[in-house]
């Protein structure tokens, strides 16, 4: 079920801010979808919902948490200017390289000595 739950909040979030929605509205939006489909899944309500207060509580704060990261993670990227491909690469590489040098250095025989 909160599997479910998260992927089709997750959804709603997620075309809010594709459509330009402001903050508030998606957060007001979401909680809205969130409480239909959970009242659509259980019906009778209490008698229905399995979770106690503290999966009921963890089940929304793992919501949360999911959602600001989304927010976050799109935000700051709308806003940091990054480098092109090319040269994200080359920084990759060359670490991925150095790393392996010092690596070879530090442990001439491997991960594996026996």
């Amino acid at each position: 079920m909160e599997l479910v739950f998260l992927l089709v909040v997750f959804l709603v979030f997620l075309l809010l801010y594709i459509g330009g929605v402001p903050l508030a509205w998606m957060a007001i939006i979401t909680v809205f979808i969130a409480f239909l489909y959970i009242a659509l899944r259980y019906p009778r309500g209490k008698a229905d919902w399995k979770e106690g207060a503290r999966g009921s509580l963890y089940l929304l704060f793992t919501l949360f948490v999911l959602l600001l990261m989304v927010y976050l993670v799109v935000t700051a990227s709308s806003v940091i200017d990054y480098p092109d491909a090319i040269t994200t690469t080359g920084w990759v590489l060359g670490a991925g390289f150095g790393a392996m040098f010092l690596a070879s250095i530090a442990l001439p025989h491997g991960l594996l000595k026996k």
